[in-house]
């Protein structure tokens, strides 16, 4: 039985693997929501959530009273800048995605009218008018 056990054994890497799985297959079936969802709990796994850890709603971030202090935060989480540009720009092309798949076509607006030259407009009011009698 002992086997067993093992084989049926939930560990952490094991949830965060499948969390991994569902995350890429739902970004690829551009089911964005599922894609945060699986985010979101890898975040709760690791214990990275705010709302699981206590930290309210910014966590390490609360201390941070800078600009420059969050960018060095960022940089340090992410192990390097290069890799936090890496990590912002997959954000970036999923927000991208996730709005253009959410966005609302509309028709465009006629096109104004042509302005009459002002030149031959000028000239139309110094031309004598008949009136009729």
């Amino acid at each position: 039985m002992a086997g067993g056990a093992k084989l049926a054994e939930v560990t952490i890497q094991s949830l965060l693997a499948e969390l991994e799985q569902a995350r890429v297959a739902a970004q690829d079936d551009r089911q964005f929501s599922a894609a945060v969802q699986a985010i979101a709990g890898k975040a709760r796994l690791t214990g990275l959530d705010s709302r699981e850890s206590g930290g309210g709603s910014g966590g390490q971030f609360d201390r941070c009273e800078t600009v420059e202090q969050v960018m060095a935060m960022l940089v340090a989480e992410c192990g390097s800048a290069a890799q936090a540009l890496a990590d912002f720009d997959e954000v970036r092309e999923m927000i991208e995605a996730y709005a253009a798949s959410h966005a609302t076509p509309v028709e465009a607006a006629e096109p104004a009218r042509p302005r009459p030259d002002e030149a031959a407009l000028a000239l139309s009011y110094l031309r004598p008018r008949y009136r009729r009698r």
